[in-house]
């Protein structure tokens, strides 16, 4: 995925929009606004290319994120794109025992970290460490490995090169010519590591945009974080690969999200069950839901809240997905059905059909099953990551074709539809 292809397309349109407060005493439903462009982020992008470069970060190499969501956060996985290096954005929710994990699996060159993280930052151990602020310091960034105890700067460079056009994507591969993975996302545990080349991130991307019919005139506000693949391959990026508008904060709050999503007109929203139920209960909630074109629940909900979002969003979808790829089943928009009749309080359970380029197949036992029946969701395809370390599938790695499994139950009806497997009670 080139971000110099969509800056030479889009220009100065409004890539991405940060709406966390500056005062990190502000009161619930404030929002501040720092935007770039496509053409800024483009630039932006190059100059933290140059500045890893300075911090000695090779082709082939590993830079691993400690933050929160931040515009840098985004323009880094770019900057890593133009270096042949892998981006790894590590989860911020870890604990300083968890974040050894994905660390020692990792094994980065180097790992940048927001002041926020100085607990996480103490148990690195091995990886030099620098602060994600002194990184714009005018001087193109410095190797202070002492992460400071405020907020820091901006996500702004100090002194960017000033380029009338963006400058040209650099390598996909090391200097070895081995191919390089351009991300490498943890589990909610700190593993596994899945991987994803370019050609895979811009699958996703793809079958995203198909999927939901993204255009440059979607606006979302991300509700997830960026270190998430349901935040970063399932929503962030597709929605940059359509020229559209990213809003995005630290961290989810309801009151804050509600108003960023009224304030920048966002058309497309994906989110979890317990992130909608936290906006729909906050002050102006559902009037700013009901201006959304499409609010689609990710993973497991009920019945309630599917009409509740019914009653104020545009057209309520669903969608599953998983480390091993984030994109796998969205609501089967293609057939007769009604919308409702698919996610109406007696059937929360049914997701849908697989994403675009995504095969499904149900595995009870070691056997596909074929036709209708329940088992073990795998998927395979070119959204698929390329790597998951540890691998359930090692021993298939010389299958012409890899298949991921979800590790979650589903039932598939006559038509093809899946539905995620009840438990005893009926809940799914």
């Amino acid at each position: 995925m080139s971000i110099d292809a969509r800056a030479a397309r889009w220009g100065d349109r409004t890539a991405i929009v940060d709406v966390a407060e500056t005062d990190r005493f502000a009161p619930a439903g404030t929002i501040d606004d720092d935007r770039l462009t496509y053409v800024e982020l483009a630039t932006l992008s190059s100059w933290l290319a140059d500045a890893l470069a300075t911090q000695g970060v090779e082709a082939g190499e590993t830079v691993a994120l400690l933050s929160r969501n931040r515009i840098t956060g985004v323009a880094l996985l770019f900057a890593c794109r133009r270096l042949g290096a892998t981006f790894a954005p590590i989860s911020h929710r870890l604990t300083p025992v968890s974040v050894e994990t994905p660390l020692s699996l990792l094994e980065p060159a180097i790992v940048l970290a927001e002041s926020a993280q100085r607990d996480l930052v103490r148990s690195v151990d091995g990886a030099r460490t620098v602060a994600l602020e002194s990184l714009f310091d005018a001087d193109g960034g410095g190797a202070d490995t002492t992460v400071g105890t405020d907020e820091g700067p901006t996500d702004t460079a100090a002194d960017p090169p000033n380029h009338s056009t963006p400058p040209a994507d650099g390598p996909s591969r090391g200097e070895d010519g081995e191919a390089t993975p351009l991300l490498a996302l943890n589990g909610s545990d700190g593993a596994p590591i899945a991987t994803y080349s370019s050609e895979t991130v811009e699958a996703n991307c793809l079958a995203a945009v198909l999927t939901w019919g993204l255009g440059p005139t979607d606006r979302t506000v991300l509700l997830r974080p960026l270190s998430r693949p349901d935040g970063l391959l399932a929503v962030a990026l597709p929605i940059l690969y359509a020229g559209g508008r990213l809003a995005l904060d630290r961290a989810f709050d309801p009151a804050d999200a509600a108003k960023a999503i009224a304030a920048h007109g966002a058309t497309h929203l994906v989110g979890t069950a317990d992130e909608y139920r936290s906006i729909l209960a906050s002050d102006g909630g559902a009037a700013a839901l009901s201006a959304v074109d499409r609010a689609v629940v990710s993973g497991r909900t009920d019945g309630e809240l599917l009409d509740s979002l019914d009653a104020c969003a545009g057209t309520v979808d669903r969608s599953f997905g998983w480390l091993g790829c984030p994109n796998a089943l969205a609501s089967d928009r293609g057939t007769p059905e009604s919308t409702h009749d698919q996610h109406a309080s007696s059937h929360p359970e049914v997701i849908g059909r697989p994403f675009l380029d995504v095969d499904a197949r149900l595995v009870d036992d070691g056997t596909v099953v074929a036709g209708a029946g329940t088992g073990e969701l795998a998927v395979s395809g070119p959204a698929v990551a390329d790597v998951v370390v540890p691998d359930e599938d090692a021993g298939n790695a010389s299958q012409p074709r890899r298949w991921r499994r979800t590790e979650t139950r589903f039932r598939r009806d006559e038509r093809g539809r899946y539905a995620l497997e009840t438990g005893m009670d009926g809940t799914p």
